[in-house]
């Protein structure tokens, strides 16, 4: 095994890419890693490997793997890992059906949400005994089209999207990110931080399922699965497989009311509130009179006016713990 094993373009459908993030979770991976590449081999599992080395390094890193004839990639870190391994996938020119790539996490980073959704194990080993099955199904992926002071940009995302208060609490999580806090704990500090500060958006949604919405936002999320913010059920109603997003809007919303209702992002039960608005869609868009934040995945996209999103049904091949 070696970080540099780019040496052939013939099929390697065997060997599995594996792609270590090594400041996943605060760092702590890159020591974790020791273990966890002797346990891929004790179940021999047939692998080459690498490191990330930077933001966005994982997107080149998976194209160069699939230039170079590899259809199986394995992230090891947490969803953010996973994302740029999809968006290297769906951006790459060269595979006409995305499908064709198996891809599989060993859960390393801080709040693992994904994971959530297909039942498999934070424990390594368990993870690994989980890609011997080789169980694989067939996942939707969520498609953003936006535009922002640099241009339009399209990304990927297998988890959920957010608009608004989400993004605010992504960005302060960022922040505060390599401290003592881990997985909900940073969600909740970040939280807290975000309402200090934060104040609701206006925006017009375009579900093409019903009349277009036009309210005060005050938190948005655009789901594939149903889990992020380190297990908070978000998106109770999203299904991974169904071809649809499930959008959750919660309107203007007093911020002790937040503070109230904090527990119930745990089982999903926050939706019953009147502010709460749920609907599943194919594909919407959003625009606003002012610019307003966005993340993907726990990734930030920065800032925009208008932006849409579009389910791609079934299209990113999935190591699952589900049958």
């Amino acid at each position: 095994m070696s970080s540099h094993q780019y040496n052939t373009k013939s099929l390697k459908t065997k060997t599995w890419f594996v792609i270590v993030n090594p400041v996943a979770a605060g760092g702590r991976v890159r020591n974790r890693w020791r273990k966890i590449k002797k346990e891929l081999l004790i179940q021999e599992i047939e692998f080459d490997f690498c490191f990330s080395n930077y933001e966005r390094h994982t997107i080149l890193l998976t194209k160069n793997a699939l230039q170079n004839g590899y259809r199986k990639i394995l992230g090891v870190g947490g969803d953010g890992t996973l994302n740029e391994i999809v968006n290297g996938i769906f951006g790459h020119e060269t595979i006409p059906d995305p499908s064709e790539v198996t891809v599989g996490v060993i859960p390393a980073g801080t709040g693992n949400d994904w994971i959530r959704s297909h039942n498999i194990s934070k424990q390594y080993k368990e993870a690994i005994k989980n890609l011997r099955t080789n169980r694989t199904l067939l996942q939707d992926i969520g498609k953003i089209s936006l535009t922002t002071e640099k241009g339009a940009f399209t990304h990927y995302y297998l988890n959920i999207a957010g608009i608004g208060f989400n993004a605010s609490v992504v960005k302060n999580t960022r922040l505060i990110s390599g401290k003592t806090f881990h997985g909900k704990y940073y969600y909740l500090l970040a939280m807290i931080i975000s309402l200090i500060r934060y104040r609701p958006v206006d925006l017009v949604i375009d579900t093409g399922v019903s009349d277009e919405w036009r309210l005060s936002v005050f938190a948005m999320s655009i789901a594939i699965c149903k889990f992020n913010g380190g297990g908070m059920m978000m998106a109770p109603h999203a299904r991974y497989d169904d071809g649809l997003l499930s959008l959750t809007v919660v309107g203007k919303i007093n911020k002790l009311s937040v503070i109230r209702n904090f527990f119930k992002l745990f089982d999903g039960s926050f939706i019953n509130n009147k502010e709460v608005k749920i609907v599943n869609t194919q594909k919407l868009s959003v625009v606003a009179p002012e610019s307003f934040g966005v993340e993907m995945d726990g990734e930030l996209l920065g800032e925009t006016k208008l932006i849409t999103f579009e389910n791609l049904s079934g299209k990113l091949r999935v190591i699952s713990g589900n049958s």
